[in-house]
């Protein structure tokens, strides 16, 4: 589980890093939605593991749905 997080950061920061860099506001706006799409996704795949935890509560899962 660790090393799946560690991989899901990685490629989070990659393309966070990829987004300061865009310099037409248009492909900016477009990218951040896509990666908030993708982190939504990603806590959505492992969202038991966020649920066992505590880290999230039952109502932000219904959020995160509906934000997808």
């Amino acid at each position: 589980d660790a090393a799946v997080a560690h991989c899901y950061v990685l490629v989070y920061n990659y393309f966070l890093n990829a987004i300061k860099k865009a310099t037409d506001p248009k492909i900016k706006a477009v990218l951040t939605k896509m990666i908030v799409l993708y982190g939504i996704d990603k806590i959505l795949e492992r969202s038991a593991k966020f649920y066992e935890t505590s880290t999230l509560k039952p109502e932000a899962f219904s959020l995160l749905f509906a934000k997808k």
